[in-house]
C-alpha cells in the first residue's frame, strides 16, 4: 500500500480497536489508580528509585528494594534494563491490583475493574497490608498528595527506563513543567465503561467540561517545590511566581504546562461530531515521542522520534494492536480513551477515603442516565475556551468562582446531590467524606495546611 492507503488502514484499525472495547449495556465496571509519594518518615525527604546515603552516612534502600521485597508474595515482577545493562524491577503483576513505579519513583496501585466500590476498597487494603510492613521497616511512609511536599522535583532521578529519559528530554522543548510532572506529581484516576461510540464520546465530553470543577474539589497540592501555594489568595505567600497558576490547583497547572499536544483537553471532542475515528486522527496527527520498534533480531527497542507525527512514523507500516496501545498510552489528556474504558484523570492523589468518595461521585454521575441528560442540557454549546476559562476562574476564586453560568459551589452541590440519588446505600456511604468536604467549601489542600 502507498502511504495514504496505509494511513487510512491505520485509522480504521485504530477505530475498530476502540470499538472492540465497548461493554454490554448492563456493564457498570469501575477502576481506580492511586499514586503514592514515598518519603522518609522523619524528614519527609523523597525516596527515589535508587539506594541513597542519609545525612548521617547510613545507607538507605530505594523504591526498587521495596518492590524486590514484595515480589515473592505479591506477584511476578517485570524487569527492564538501564543503560548499563543491569536489571531494574519496575512493576509487580497481580490480578486485580498490580503495582507500577512512575518516573519519579511514585508507587501506583491500579485496582479493578470491579462492579462495586467495596471490592476496590478491599483490594486497596490488601495492597497496603502487603506493602506497609516493608516501608515501615525501612522507615518510610506512603503519602497521598498531588505534589511532593519537600525538595525540588528536578533533583529526583528518573527511573532507568529509556522511554522516561526520552520523554524528559522532549518535554524540555514543549513546556516549563515536564520535569515537575514526571518527578513530583501524583494523582487519583477513575476508569468507567462505555457502551457505544455515542456513549463514549458523551462521557468524554462531559467529563472534560466538568473536569475543572472536579479538580478543584479534589485539590490536594498545598506545596510546590518546598514552598506553600497561595491557597488563601494572600499575595505575600506567592513566592514561586513562575508556577503557571500559584493560588490553587497546582498539579493541574503543572500538567497544563507540559505539552499542548498531549495534555489538557482532547480537542477533537469539540470539533464537529466526535468519534473513534476522530480520536484516532487527532492522535495520529501528533508526535508520540517514541515507539518500540522491532530490530532485525526481532527484539523491540525504544526509538526516539523527535517531533515526527504518528502518521509519519507509521506511514509505511500497518499498525497492530500493540502499536495502537502504545500510541494511546503516550497522550495524557484530562480525560483519555483506552480500549474498554474512559479514564478520568484530573483528581490529585488523596487519602483512600477521599479516593473512594471520588469513585462514588464518578459512578453516580456517569452511570446515571438522568444526570448525563441534565449535564448535556446544562453544558450545551461549551467548548475549549470555556473549559480554559473555568480553570482560570477556579484557580483564582475556588468555590466562589463563576463557572458555566453558576457559582462553582452550586455546581458541585448539584453534582453531589444527583450522584447520591443514583447510588445504592452502600455506595452512597463512600461519597460522604467528599460530600462533607464540598459542603464545608474547603479543599484538602486548604484543610491540611
Amino acid at each position: 500500500m502507498d502511504s495514504e492507503a496505509t494511513y487510512q488502514y491505520n485509522i480504521a484499525k485504530f477505530a475498530d480497536y476502540l470499538k472492540a472495547g465497548e461493554s454490554s449495556a448492563d456493564g457498570r465496571l469501575l477502576g481506580m489508580e492511586l499514586e503514592h509519594l514515598v518519603v522518609d518518615s522523619g524528614s519527609l525527604k523523597t525516596v527515589s528509585y535508587y539506594d541513597w546515603t542519609d545525612s548521617d552516612g547510613s545507607e538507605r534502600p530505594g523504591v526498587q528494594r521495596i518492590l524486590e521485597r514484595l515480589v515473592g508474595t505479591y506477584g511476578e515482577g517485570e524487569s527492564v534494563f538501564d543503560s548499563d545493562g543491569n536489571e531494574h524491577l519496575v512493576a509487580i503483576a497481580h490480578k486485580g491490583f498490580p503495582i507500577t513505579v512512575e518516573p519519579g519513583a511514585q508507587i501506583e496501585v491500579s485496582i479493578g475493574a470491579f462492579e462495586s466500590i467495596e471490592k476496590i476498597e478491599s483490594a486497596y487494603s490488601q495492597f497496603r497490608a502487603a506493602i506497609n510492613p516493608i516501608i515501615e521497616e525501612f522507615g518510610y511512609e506512603l503519602l497521598t498528595y498531588g505534589y511532593r511536599l519537600k525538595g525540588c522535583a528536578c533533583q529526583i532521578p528518573l527511573l532507568p527506563k529509556a522511554r522516561y529519559q526520552m520523554m524528559d528530554a522532549y518535554f524540555h522543548s514543549t513546556g516549563a513543567h515536564g520535569a515537575c510532572m514526571m518527578r513530583g506529581s501524583a494523582s487519583t484516576q477513575v476508569s468507567i465503561d462505555y457502551f457505544s461510540e455515542a456513549d463514549c464520546m458523551r462521557k468524554m465530553r462531559i467529563a472534560s467540561i466538568i473536569g475543572p470543577l472536579l479538580n478543584m474539589a479534589m485539590d490536594n497540592s498545598p506545596i510546590f517545590d518546598g514552598e506553600p501555594i497561595g491557597i488563601s489568595g494572600n499575595d505575600e505567600k506567592l513566592t514561586r511566581s513562575y508556577l503557571p497558576v500559584p493560588k490553587r490547583m497546582a498539579r493541574n497547572a503543572i500538567w497544563d504546562d507540559v505539552d499542548a499536544d498531549r495534555s489538557m483537553v482532547a480537542s477533537f471532542l469539540f470539533e464537529g461530531s466526535p468519534s473513534y475515528e476522530g480520536y484516532a486522527k487527532m492522535l495520529m496527527s501528533r508526535p508520540p515521542i517514541l515507539t518500540d520498534d522491532p530490530g532485525e533480531d526481532g527484539i523491540k527497542r525504544t526509538v526516539f522520534h523527535e517531533d515526527a507525527s504518528a502518521a509519519e512514523i507509521y506511514e509505511n507500516r500497518e499498525m497492530d494492536a500493540e502499536d495502537i496501545e502504545h500510541v494511546l498510552s503516550m497522550f495524557f489528556f484530562d480525560v483519555r480513551l483506552k480500549q474498554g474504558y474512559v479514564e478520568i484523570r484530573m483528581a490529585d492523589s488523596v487519602p483512600i477515603e477521599y479516593a473512594l468518595a471520588f469513585v462514588a461521585l464518578i459512578k453516580g454521575i456517569f452511570y446515571n442516565v438522568e444526570c448525563l441528560e441534565w449535564l448535556d442540557e446544562q453544558l450545551a454549546g461549551l467548548g475549549l475556551a470555556d473549559i480554559a476559562l473555568a480553570k482560570e476562574r477556579l484557580t483564582a476564586d475556588g468555590y466562589d468562582a463563576e463557572v458555566y453560568g453558576k457559582p462553582a459551589a452550586q455546581w458541585l452541590d448539584e453534582l453531589v446531590t444527583r450522584a447520591s440519588s443514583a447510588l445504592s446505600s452502600s455506595d452512597d456511604a463512600y461519597l460522604i467524606p467528599l460530600a462533607e468536604l464540598i459542603a464545608s467549601r474547603e479543599t484538602l489542600a486548604q484543610r491540611n495546611f
